[in-house]
């Protein structure tokens, strides 16, 4: 739960950073277009988050090849979509954007890109808040889609097999017997000559005879069109594919089963979206035919494309754009399971509302009074920041006026992450010239210790305004994670936290700070050190800096407010939360060594950093 809150905060952020470009453009361009890295199931994949109102209905779109991915094609067949949908594209584990040339074959198989599928699906259900989401499998993606709605109905509103897959063999006799039709009447004896093997059936020869392509616009005509493409990308494409297929080719898996055969029934409507000429070898529409009629569903339907073979979306993109309204939104929203959507994005307005201030006002002067009584403990509480009270979908944002020892209402803007209620957050607003802001919801206010959560959150906003953008520059892992545009690097870096020796030596090193061991925690800093990668140090070193410094300072104003410490982390299972604990007995430990580091914040990351914490080592940093 810990994890799933914090991922919403980063996409949050990320979604109010991005929303600034493009609020003022009505239509169907996106207000949210995030690319992003996600991990699942401990490997790092790339998704794509189109939308321009985040509460609208999910569609997961399952990219087909293997290692074909489908990422770069919104621009010519989705844009429809996007007053209905928020739409996600994912490139599966070794695929285009999310290749990573240091996986073997054994990192990739049906079954665990399958896991990757169902953890995806979990975590958008969680991040939006949504209990079912829409599923759209495209040739290989239809034998993920499908599995996935046998396994979990009780994750999808509906399913779409485009190009579905129901019996590879069969498929295959057929597609041979059709293109050795084709080529005779053709007089090809070239083509018959290669037409050898039934499980071996030249691609080329399919898409001459237009059974792919059938208006003859290409997959790759598209990407190329996209203006997410970039020089270099089809090399890219086409280097992963070749390892996806290969790595398939040599794993046993479910792909090898007989959805026929072993699929007669889906608690969830699925239609079934057919191109009458596609002759892809694994994916004879006469099949789908056949096993239409033999499936139970709660509802069942197949769409023909009459001028369509294995791409519906590129040979008929405005028929296959309204095909998902008609069939799929309509008919939903008609049964009350989802609303339909505003006729445009709400806009960012100035607030003129005098009750909302009302409302908040007694309670955000209460900040100012804190404030006052609390900032000497540390530099980090001198200013007083802008609050977003988040309720009723709009963000409330309440700017600080020090001369005055208040606050005033700045503005109002659509919450397009249905926030929860409980979030807790600091970050730059995008509809606001990325001002940070501490963004919270309103029974914060009524909290025992609400304000110290708000104040927990004033120390992030003062790092960034002043040396964290810095010191995060000089991070490998932050430079190597903004060329991918891997912006929740911070939050998903697959730091070793189940690794046996790290626990023990971090075990160990909180209760030397604890219990002020100096020779022991200098050993056991060395250790830890020497046992992690440059990088997994550098990460947990970053961590021990931000997060244990809001830690610190929280559990000094908690003190001198007579709270409870707060000791989240210190427990296993170890994860992030854990160096917001260790940061702490850290900073409690240099402080006892050389007092008023920490009020230098800068300073204080260096020595963090640092393998020594003797005494004679910290001076001068």
């Amino acid at each position: 739960m810990r994890l799933m809150k914090s991922l919403l905060i980063v996409a949050l952020a990320l979604s109010s950073v991005l929303l600034g470009a493009e609020a003022d453009r009505p239509g169907s361009v996106p207000d949210t277009d995030m690319l992003l890295d996600v991990d699942l199931n401990g490997v790092r994949q790339k998704i794509l988050i189109e939308s321009t109102n985040l509460r609208r209905p999910i569609l997961l779109w399952l990219h087909g090849g293997p290692g074909a991915s489908e990422m770069f094609i919104s621009h010519y067949c989705l844009k429809g979509l996007l007053p209905y949908f928020t739409i996600v594209h994912w490139d599966q584990r070794g695929t285009a954007l999310s290749y990573d040339e240091r996986m073997s074959a054994a990192d990739v198989s049906f079954d665990k890109i399958l896991d990757d599928a169902v953890r995806l699906t979990e975590f958008l259900r969680s991040i939006y808040r949504q209990d079912k989401i829409f599923l759209l499998g495209h040739s290989f993606g239809s034998v993920l889609g499908i599995h996935l709605a046998d396994r979990h109905p009780e994750y999808y509103a509906a399913y779409i097999g485009m190009g579905q897959v129901v019996d590879d063999g069969r498929s295959r006799g057929i597609t041979y017997d059709w293109l050795k039709t084709e080529i005779a009447k053709r007089n090809g004896a070239e083509g018959l000559a290669r037409l050898t093997d039934p499980d071996n059936i030249p691609r080329e020869l399919i898409e001459k005879y237009r059974g792919i392509y059938f208006k003859g616009k290409t997959l790759f005509d598209v990407i190329k069109e996209s203006p997410r493409y970039y020089p270099g990308y089809l090399d890219l494409y086409r280097t992963s594919m070749n390892f996806v297929r290969d790595a398939l080719a040599k794993s046993q898996s479910v792909s090898e089963k007989n959805i026929f055969r072993d699929i007669r029934k889906l608690d969830v409507p699925v239609y079934f979206f057919e191109g009458r000429h596609d002759r892809v070898a694994a994916c004879a529409p006469e099949l789908v035919v056949e096993y239409c009629g033999l499936l139970e569903a709660p509802r069942k339907e197949i769409v023909w494309f009459e001028e369509s073979a294995h791409h519906p979306n590129i040979d008929e993109p405005e028929r296959f754009q309204r095909a998902i309204i008609d069939k799929i939104y309509k008919e939903k929203a008609g049964r009350g399971a989802l609303r339909r959507p505003a006729a445009a994005p709400l806009p960012v307005r100035r607030a003129t509302s005098d009750q909302l201030l009302d409302t908040y006002k007694p309670a955000l002067v209460k900040i100012f009074e804190l404030q006052t009584r609390l900032k000497p403990l540390h530099p980090a509480l001198a200013k007083v920041y802008p609050v977003a009270v988040v309720e009723n979908g709009l963000f409330h944002v309440f700017e600080p006026d020090p001369a005055q020892r208040t606050y005033r209402l700045a503005l109002t803007a659509p919450d397009t992450m249905s926030v929860p209620p409980g979030v807790r957050a600091a970050m730059p607003l995008g509809f606001w010239g990325n001002r940070m802001a501490c963004v919270v919801t309103g029974e914060v206010f009524d909290e025992p210790d609400g304000y110290v959560t708000i104040l927990h959150e004033f120390v992030h906003c003062s790092q960034w305004e002043g040396c964290e953008r810095k010191l995060k520059d000089g991070l490998s892992i932050h430079r190597a994670a903004m060329s991918k545009n891997d912006f929740m690097w911070e939050l998903q870096y697959p730091f070793p936290y189940a690794d046996p020796e790290f626990r023990r030596i971090y075990k160990s090193l909180i209760a030397t700070w604890d219990n002020d061991f100096e020779e022991e925690a200098d050993a056991l800093r060395a250790e830890l050190k020497a046992s992690l990668s440059p990088q997994d140090w550098e990460y947990l070193t970053w961590q021990e800096w931000k997060e244990g410094l809001a830690r610190w300072l929280e559990n000094r104003i908690r003190a001198v407010l007579g709270f409870a410490e707060n000791v989240g982390g210190e427990p296993p299972p170890f994860d992030r939360v854990t160096f917001y604990r260790g940061g702490d007995g850290l900073i409690r430990y240099l402080e006892r060594r050389e007092p008023g580091i920490a009020a230098d914040i800068e300073k204080l990351y260096r020595a963090i950093s640092q393998k020594g914490l003797a005494p004679g080592r910290i001076h001068g940093i």
